[in-house]
């Protein structure tokens, strides 16, 4: 039964803590709402210009992280940076990422195609380690931050390449002993023909890089652009879409779902779309084994999928809403 509500709104994802305390974003400001409290309360102020990228992540001192960015030219483009929130005293502390570049391309194109040209890198974090991993997509590297000390180390790796004149797509997971980092990757390509013109994006896989070494220990090249890591970490939940568009063309073009062992990437299982523009969001109940693979096919729909052997197990549709509520393997439905 309902036990508490607030008509509040956030600009985040919401952290909640084991006494219902939420916390969450609204513009640059850090809110906490507590059982009891009729409104929220400011707890910090983020700088300004800041936008979220990735967070809260709670560290294991009691602080909370975030990855924003912030415009450094006209043009567009971005750079990353962590903001650190003591919710006990408001204090925030900033590290700058500013080899992390996130949106437009240096140099921009100014052609009608340049919406379609730019940087997305992918962020992990250790919670243990109190880390974040920077997968940057202008180049392979990765941005190893230390976040109680502040300090940044970049570390190289053998993956797929980059091309920062038309940008560069990626996502990573990592493992849950901190010791494999799983990139995917999708290339961006511009085709000029005249006054004809299409960018295409395609997924081209995933690879697994060693976090003591950096060295790549396994890869996949099936079409991939999405993972998601099982909570005990030896699935990966993945599928991949490819993208057209140009002055007289708009398609998409789904790979399907895949369900791949995280110690090799081996695929185990692979789900074909049932539509050309069929996406997914994953969800785990790793007590029962399953992945809820969610997508949307005229109405709202949820896959049950054996994390053993790939099977669908069991499907969900409903017109207005569904959703999976926490671990718990409950299912919430508007009707």
């Amino acid at each position: 039964e309902q036990v508490e509500s607030w008509a509040e709104y956030a600009d985040s994802e919401i952290h909640a803590t084991d006494d219902a305390t939420l916390y969450f974003l609204r513009g640059e400001q850090v809110r906490r709402v507590s059982p009891g409290e009729s409104n929220s309360q400011i707890v910090a102020d983020l700088p300004s210009g800041f936008s979220i990228w990735a967070g809260p992540e709670a560290s294991i001192d009691g602080r909370f992280n975030y990855v924003g960015t912030r415009s450094f030219d006209s043009n567009g483009a971005q750079e990353a940076f962590v903001s650190i929130v003591d919710p006990a005293n408001g204090q925030v502390t900033q590290i700058d990422l500013p080899e992390v570049l996130v949106g437009a391309v240096d140099p921009v194109s100014q052609g009608p195609w340049a919406g379609y040209l730019y940087n997305s890198p992918s962020f992990s974090w250790d919670r243990d380690a109190n880390r974040l991993l920077a997968v940057h997509a202008n180049e392979d590297v990765v941005s190893e931050v230390d976040v109680s000390s502040g300090v940044v180390t970049e570390h190289t790796f053998s993956g797929f390449g980059a091309n920062p004149s038309t940008g560069t797509r990626r996502w990573s997971a990592l493992s849950p002993d901190g010791q494999v980092l799983y990139v995917s990757n999708t290339d961006v390509t511009l085709i000029e023909d005249d006054d004809d013109w299409s960018v295409t994006t395609s997924p081209v896989g995933v690879i697994a890089i060693d976090i003591a070494t950096w060295e790549v220990v396994a890869r996949t090249d099936a079409p991939i652009s999405d993972i998601y890591l099982s909570p005990a970490g030896d699935r990966l939940v993945a599928f991949g879409y490819e993208t057209e568009e140009g002055a007289a063309v708009s398609r998409a073009n789904s790979s399907g779902l895949f369900l791949l062992d995280a110690s090799d990437l081996t695929s185990l299982a692979h789900h074909e779309p049932e539509d050309l523009d069929e996406s997914y969001t994953i969800t785990f109940n790793q007590d029962a084994g399953v992945a809820y693979a969610f997508t949307w096919l005229g109405m709202q729909r949820v896959d049950a999928i054996d994390l053993g052997s790939g099977e669908v197990l069991a499907t969900a549709e409903n017109r207005e809403f569904l959703d999976m509520i926490g671990p718990i393997g409950v299912l919430g439905s508007a009707r």
